[in-house]
């Protein structure tokens, strides 16, 4: 069996609660779709907003106060977090979501958070956690946005996930989809990264993968795309958290109340005369067309 991945790191910048509440339960889903240790460091409000919105999932997430984590000093930030992920991991993989506290003591010029961040990073390199650190855009300065830019290898902005542009050259061929705001973008990220194939079939290529995306998204939880540039053909991959049904599955309406967003929900999507539809074995889509 391969070893866990190191430490991921990624920051989301939001501007509302319901963007940021959005985001943490969908990652929160995954997490417990895929029965791994998850923790969320939250606020009063935004804690009581997310639990509401995971509905039986809530139960899975041992849910941390902003005191257990924030401290006066960067090194004492370091050793609470770590602290608290080593004690809940139990050797192996898991998933921290951490609200980003801007009234904690410092002096909100983006220095604290700046060395918050790389540090965190370095420390935690070789432990297998996947963490999200959240900013509110409406209560953190335009420096610590800077500082947290400056430190996170993955952004998540506008509810679409991808590399850091401030990082690198952001050509990754990795995006996750979250709420239906973040559909055009996804549209876009398609379009730029298939742009050799011919208009007609690009515009196949877009319309089926937002079809499949759509979907998902509707749900409240996220949709991860993945593009395969082979020499004879792109194929995107679309995969979600397992509480959904597979694509083999094609309708989803008795197992869940009518009230709940994944009755009736669908997600056979049909192929076209250009574009190639099939559901791979761990029952994600995948989408191709040749080159």
């Amino acid at each position: 069996m391969a070893a866990p991945a190191p430490f991921v790191h990624r920051a989301v910048l939001y501007g509302d609660e319901a963007e940021g509440a959005q985001v943490v339960v969908a990652r929160l889903h995954e997490m417990v779709g895929r029965g791994e240790p998850a923790v969320a460091v939250l606020g009063p409000r935004l804690r009581r907003t997310v639990e509401d919105l995971l509905g039986d999932d809530a139960a899975a997430v041992h849910f941390r106060d902003l005191q257990d984590v924030h401290a006066e000093s960067v090194e004492a930030m370091i050793a609470n977090y770590l602290g608290m992920v080593d004690g809940l991991r139990r050797g192996g993989r898991l998933s921290s979501v951490v609200e980003y506290d801007p009234g904690h003591p410092h002096d909100g010029t983006g220095d604290f958070c700046y060395r918050l961040e790389r540090e965190v990073g370095v420390a935690a390199a070789d432990r297998p956690v996947d963490n999200t650190c959240l900013y509110d855009l409406r209560a953190v300065s335009d420096e610590e946005v800077a500082a947290a830019r400056r430190t996170h290898p993955l952004l998540v902005v506008g509810g679409v996930e991808g590399p850091n542009p401030d990082l690198g050259d952001g050509s990754a061929p990795t995006l996750v989809v979250i709420g239906s705001a973040a559909l055009g973008a996804m549209r876009h990220w398609v379009r730029e990264r298939a742009a050799d194939l011919s208009p007609a079939v690009l515009a196949e290529l877009v319309l089926v993968a937002s079809e499949a995306v759509t979907a998902v998204v509707g749900t409240g939880t996220g949709a991860w795309v993945g593009l395969d540039r082979a020499r004879d053909r792109y194929a995107l991959r679309v995969s979600w958290p397992a509480r959904l049904p597979r694509a083999d599955q094609a309708l989803l309406r008795s197992a869940v109340p009518p009230d709940d967003p994944l009755h009736g929900l669908s997600l056979a999507v049909r192929s076209t005369a250009a574009v190639r539809v099939r559901a791979e074995r761990d029952g994600a889509l995948e989408i191709a067309v040749p080159r």
